[in-house]
């Protein structure tokens, strides 16, 4: 393994291995830019030998075994981590036991393809669980009886679906019925740690969403249990052609995907746009409607996911917004209609950022492209407000009759 000199230089300063997503990279013929070193030297003794060496010692998680510290060449914080197994009991936090046996180490580790060694001393890779032959065979396995690993820490669940669909890797059949089987043990699991995988799956969430889907996993990734979106279908009207309310959902992901629009805010706002169909959906001579949908997919969205912990209320209030004017931009053709609500949104501070997002949205759920009328709405967002002594000199409301007149004489300008 081409290990750089620095790295190499810590490990055997500890008597250490570098270990996990590192190795599995180099094997996948991925750049490496994240190195974790293992070590059966407690973490004062690992302390100790970098202090006499000259390293920063960082104490990360020194509780939980982890000293970092910074190696030349190499961005990111270096993890020496004390060989250690640990349980997760439904906090942010795991019980850690400490112990001395680098294969007993790699043997806790989530899975086969994680769970590889590179030996500096003897340079080369120890793998113990058959990693290079699942990567080989792009698989999914879980390190020993999949039920164990899961119980260690039930995250593991939709970690495996993560890894496999970033990787392009499949689930193998013993590891996915244990998902399948298991999938109640995430009520043990913390809101925050939910909250970040769900995040880390941005750039593959369309895949991400597929294969919770198909394992029966969003109810437990998002509190919400999109059941009912499969059994409400769309008539065949306009851009839905049929499809029942989930089979949009994923569509319009697709679109999202295919533009490579990885925003977190945008992703979650498309998945949960139109689940307020299932509540709203009424018939008239054959013709479906779906009279206000988006302020029930708002609500739904803000008492099951939104209300996770650790959700930042900033992208709280943006995947809201994102949802609640969904329906907004093709009713925008009006100059009049389009004039006054932009003007709406820039006195009430919203940032330009969620406008654009909204017509990534509106052409993911549409395929509408409102590319050249958001160029003008931007130019009129640039559009200073009025000020100086003159204009201070008036009343706050008679103030902002102002400011909202010069923008929309902006806006007539460019005859939006």
């Amino acid at each position: 393994m081409n290990v750089p000199m620095g790295i190499k230089k810590v490990a055997l300063l500890v008597n250490g291995y570098v270990v996990g997503g590192a190795v599995r990279d180099f094997l996948l013929n991925k750049p490496v830019f994240d190195y974790d070193i293992s070590t059966p030297m407690t973490p004062d003794e690992v302390k100790e030998v970098l202090k006499q060496n000259n390293y920063d010692v960082i104490p990360t998680g020194e509780k939980y075994g982890t000293i970092s510290t910074f190696v030349d060449g190499i961005f990111l914080p270096v993890e020496i981590t004390t060989f250690r197994s640990e349980k997760y009991n439904g906090t942010r936090f795991p019980e850690v036991a400490f112990h001395t046996s680098n294969q007993g180490d790699l043997m806790r580790r989530d899975f086969t393809i994680n769970a590889m060694a590179y030996d500096p001393r003897n340079n080369k890779i120890l793998d113990y669980n058959g990693g290079l032959n699942d990567i080989i065979n792009k698989t999914i396995r879980f390190v020993g009886i999949p039920s164990e690993r899961i119980l260690e820490d039930p995250l593991r669940i939709i970690r495996a679906c993560r890894i496999a669909v970033t990787l392009g890797f499949t689930i193998e059949p013993d590891s996915l019925s244990a998902i399948r089987n298991m999938a109640y043990k995430l009520k043990t699991i913390s809101q925050e740690r939910l909250l970040m995988e769900v995040k880390k799956s941005v750039p593959y969430f369309r895949n991400f969403i597929q294969i919770l889907n198909e394992s029966n996993l969003l109810k437990h990734a998002f509190g919400y249990s999109f059941e009912q979106t499969h059994l409400i279908r769309h008539d065949n009207r306009v851009s839905h052609y049929g499809e029942t309310v989930f089979e949009h959902l994923l569509d319009a992901l697709t679109r999202a995907q295919q533009k490579q629009w990885f925003s977190f805010p945008l992703q979650v706002a498309l998945l949960f746009h139109d689940v307020g169909k299932t509540i709203t959906m009424s018939e008239d001579n054959g013709i479906r409607h779906f009279i206000n949908h988006e302020i029930e997919s708002v609500n739904i969205f803000e008492s099951t996911f939104g209300k996770f912990a650790g959700f930042d209320q900033n992208s709280k209030k943006q995947i809201s917004f994102l949802i609640r004017n969904h329906m907004r931009f093709p009713e925008l053709q009006k100059k009049r209609t389009i004039i006054r609500t932009v003007i709406d949104w820039k006195l009430q501070n919203i940032p330009f950022e969620w406008i654009e997002n909204l017509t990534k949205l509106t052409f993911a759920d549409r395929g509408m492209d409102y590319s050249n009328i958001l160029k003008k709405i931007e130019i009129v967002w640039n559009t200073p407000r009025p000020n100086g002594k003159d204009f201070l000199k008036y009343e706050s409301n008679k103030r902002t009759d102002m400011i909202r007149q010069a923008w929309i004489e902006k806006a007539h300008e460019l005859s939006i």
